[in-house]
């Protein structure tokens, strides 16, 4: 017959074995789970890229010069948008081109024709996560305006008045050697120009956002005013409808230009990277 007393304390040894190994299996199991947690945790911004951008579509209706309804096609792509202390430096590139048809009687003939073409870029240097320097260059033609070009290139500084997730306010101030050519014989104005813009943008709902920007640029020749606005609805984080309005006025234009002022209005569909 079997010894009942070996069986008992071979039980006895293997119960508490696994009572003494069952809590250490268990810590390493947490752990683990904990390690794996924060990687997923990190891992997202360990690869989120630097670069994001805009692409826009719009469909626009001018009114000064002439009365226009053209289509603008836009975009802009940015390296480090956000403040990074370990990557200060930030790069934005920007494009837009207006092509669209115009008349001058009721019933006529629409001309087609491409008004409006822009490009810029500007490198900029994060001081803090409130202010930076920049520098930038700017190019445009319109032939509305009878412009053939006007360039711009200059250095500035930049300051966030107010950061809050609602509301945010900057303002900046830049000085620029700026040239502009007509196509119509107006002598061409060059020299140094002087820029102050602020700009602010409110979050009015979850989807709805409301910017607004007040420039102003004035050199010993004419002096530019601009305003810009925006009331923008999201779809979701990629993808948005809004409604754009922007008033230019120079207090000097070709000689052929019939108007000071310029009114824009716009639907634009836009899609983020």
């Amino acid at each position: 017959m079997p010894n009942n007393s070996f069986f008992r304390c071979l039980t006895t040894t293997s119960t508490l074995s696994l009572t003494l190994l069952l809590p250490s299996l268990a810590h390493a199991h947490d752990v683990a789970q904990d390690h794996k947690n924060e990687t997923k945790k990190a891992q997202p911004e360990s690869s989120k890229s630097p670069w994001s951008g805009k692409l826009s579509v719009s469909l626009k209706s001018n009114v000064g010069n002439t009365n226009t309804r053209k289509i603008k096609l836009s975009g802009n792509i940015v390296y480090n948008k956000q403040f990074n202390a370990k990557k200060p430096i930030k790069h934005a590139l920007s494009a837009s081109i207006n092509t669209g048809s115009r008349t001058n009687k009721r019933g006529g003939d629409r001309i087609k024709t491409r008004e409006q073409e822009s490009a810029g870029y500007k490198l900029e240097y994060f001081l803090n996560d409130k202010s930076l320097v920049r520098a930038f260059t700017f190019y445009e033609s319109d032939t509305l305006a009878k412009m053939d070009s006007l360039l711009v290139t200059g250095v500035g500084y930049e300051r966030k008045l107010l950061n809050t997730k609602k509301h945010k306010i900057k303002s900046s101030l830049a000085v620029s050697d700026l040239e502009i050519k007509y196509s119509d014989g107006t002598p061409t104005i060059s020299g140094t120009a002087v820029r102050a813009a602020v700009a602010y943008k409110g979050k009015l709902t979850d989807s709805v956002t409301y910017k607004h920007e007040l420039m102003g640029v004035g050199t010993n020749e004419l002096t530019m005013t601009r305003s810009n606005a925006a009331l923008e609805y999201a779809f979701n984080k990629r993808s948005s409808v809004s409604l754009n309005n922007r008033v230019t006025h120079f207090s000097k234009v070709a000689q052929t230009a019939t108007d000071k002022t310029d009114s824009t209005t716009g639907l634009s569909l836009n899609f983020k990277f």
